[in-house]
């Protein structure tokens, strides 16, 4: 119940709705007796007693009473869609805000499905126990008080006997409990599977088709589904053994009501349209009862989501607000304000030729694998830096931990002379742009991928950007040109093309440092050269880190740092390291043909 609790604070703001609803369903279940009184007095005053000229006034009183009814139903609907949607939203928002904000070692143990079916499906489920569901059991313990009493006041014995019955059915209700949850969390683990199995296959079809690897799919798909069908059969019995046995409970309570109400009848005790409205009481109280033990169902539901969505918050987000850590080093007398520090403390280290960004004896592990190890750089502003090596020596690692995507084991790395553990990641991030080896494509305009949502950028800048990423090239064939839509993952496009709006995207962004990975790995060489020679003169004045395969595309463009078992083997400019440096000698006359 301690879980519900936490997740009650979504609908508080929203109180006023639910008491709204809750009189509107009131008035409704005493509109709905109206019912009940009509048809003890059609039985007993018209067809017994012969009556026929209250035939009219009961005729108004139907279609008075359906007119409410119409009108109420109307109006919870509305105030119900109100309430969930706003819930969803908020709890939705929530969510996804948070996981933007994981770590992403820690976010990398939930798969893609998954994620998205705690997003969508789970959340769901939580919003409508949040409002419907509650409502319902309010309502319904509303209406069984109301029932009970007037039931109680036609008959005592036979309302003590329908309580009986109503008790074993929630006593059925509590053993059944455990066997749904556990069932509900299993079936919701391998519905995320199969969402996260569709959305890998149908993200590589072009993979699994170079491949002929239909069979392959198809069999692992049937597998997947059949583990599902085994869920839903076992789902299927235990609801169908827990429903057949409330339904038997309530068959016996019925059936005894029935025999006791006409042996009373028989005495003289009770009329025959007493004995029918009782009989349409009974009826009603057992359906509220048993949607009380359904809501069992729903709160069982809504504790295995919440599970899975609170196991998603218990994740180890990246520091987004400023941290309390001060900076180990001191060059300004402000403590309390890290954008004064880092606009102070650039100063500072221009004034005493400080490099911007200095990494200090830092190492860092996979698992037991030493990918870095007590490495030392200084990065200055306005340079040019390459970082070559063999694969899986650190080239992109570095870039992670300069971004903050990872953190060093040991050594620190500071940035304007502070330690990027005071920085949060926000501030950092604005400052350093980091253009991916993965081309990401919205499902969206040219001209929305590049510039992803940046409203900061001026015509004259989009436009030199541009023809810098040869961008034009393939726009100025589209008939929408800019305004083209290029649909899921850019389908539309080359990959050559993907990898030009990817670099163009990070040119538009205003940055201190731009660390560029692989940036040129589906483009040729000759318009590979051109947009290096475009990006040198854009970012004359910025810190620019390329890490590449390919050094002969950038030998001449600034230093060279060269990784190799884990560690910084050399630095230097390309003639130097030519002549001294045969690992670097290897590197360049095999040219991109280096990726080992």
């Amino acid at each position: 119940m301690d879980k519900i609790k936490k997740y009650l604070i979504y609908a508080k703001p929203y109180y006023k709705y639910y008491v709204i609803i809750l009189y509107l369903i009131v008035l409704g279940s005493v509109i709905s007796l109206v019912y009940s009184i009509v048809i003890k007095v059609v039985i007993d005053n018209v067809l017994i007693k012969q009556e026929y000229y209250l035939l009219g006034t009961i005729a108004l009183m139907l279609v008075i009473s359906q007119l409410i009814s119409t009108i109420i139903n109307y109006s919870n609907g509305m105030f119900n869609t109100f309430i969930n949607q706003k819930i969803s939203i908020t709890i939705k928002q929530k969510l996804v805000d948070y996981i933007q904000k994981i770590k992403l070692n820690d976010i990398n143990i939930i798969n893609t499905g998954d994620l998205t079916s705690r997003t969508k499906n789970d959340i769901n489920t939580i919003t409508q126990f949040l409002t419907t569901s509650i409502i319902t059991i309010i309502t319904n313990i509303s209406n069984l008080i109301v029932y009970f009493f007037v039931m109680f006041y036609i008959d005592k014995k036979l309302t003590l006997i329908a309580l009986f019955f109503g008790i074993i059915q929630l006593y059925i209700s509590k053993k059944f409990s455990s066997k749904i949850k556990t069932n509900r969390l299993n079936l919701r683990k391998k519905d995320a599977e199969h969402l996260s199995y569709l959305t890998h296959l149908f993200t590589n079809l072009k993979f699994y088709k170079s491949f002929n690897k239909i069979k392959y799919n198809n069999s692992k798909y049937i597998k997947l589904l059949k583990n599902i069908k085994v869920l839903k059969f076992k789902e299927f019995f235990i609801r169908y053994l827990y429903g057949t046995s409330i339904s038997y409970i309530s068959f016996l309570g019925s059936i005894t009501i029935l025999g006791l109400g006409i042996y009373e009848i028989s005495q003289g005790k009770m009329s025959v349209g007493t004995l029918f409205v009782f009989d349409g009481l009974t009826e009603k109280f057992y359906q509220y009862a048993n949607s009380m033990v359904d809501f069992n169902i729903e709160f069982q539901n809504a504790c295995v989501s919440i599970e899975r969505i609170d196991t998603v918050f218990q994740l180890k987000m990246e520091d987004y607000d400023e941290p309390s850590i001060q900076p180990s080093i001191q060059y300004t007398e402000s403590e309390s304000n890290a954008e004064t520090n880092l606009q102070e403390n650039y100063i500072q280290c221009k004034e005493d030729n400080r490099g911007l960004i200095s990494i200090s004896n830092m190492s860092f592990n996979y698992g037991k694998k030493t990918i870095l190890n007590d490495i030392s750089l200084v990065l200055n502003s306005k340079k040019t830096y390459i970082i070559v090596g063999p694969s899986g020596q650190g080239k992109t690692t570095i870039a992670s931990l300069l971004t903050k995507f990872q953190e060093p084991i040991k050594g620190n790395i500071r940035y304007h002379n502070m330690d990027i553990k005071t920085l949060s990641v926000n501030k950092l991030r604005e400052r350093i742009t980091y253009i991916i080896q993965e081309s990401v494509i919205l499902n969206d305009t040219i001209r929305e991928n590049l510039l992803l949502g940046n409203e900061n950028v001026d015509a004259e800048k989009f436009s030199r950007v541009c023809k810098i990423c040869h961008i034009e090239d393939f726009v100025n064939n589209l008939k929408d040109r800019y305004e083209t839509l290029i649909g899921e993952k850019g389908i539309q496009l080359s990959e050559g093309e993907k990898q030009r709006i990817s670099i163009a995207r990070g040119l538009f962004r205003n940055s201190e440092i731009y660390i560029f990975d692989e940036i040129t790995s589906n483009l040729d060489k000759r318009l590979a050269i051109d947009i290096i020679r475009g990006i040198q003169m854009e970012l004359s004045n910025k810190i620019k880190i390329y890490i590449t395969h390919d050094i002969s595309l950038l030998a001449d463009k600034g230093e060279i740092i060269i990784l190799n078992n884990a560690e910084i083997e050399d630095i230097g400019l390309h003639e130097t390291l030519l002549k001294k440096n045969k690992f670097y000698q290897h590197i360049y006359l095999k040219g991109d043909k280096q990726i080992v």
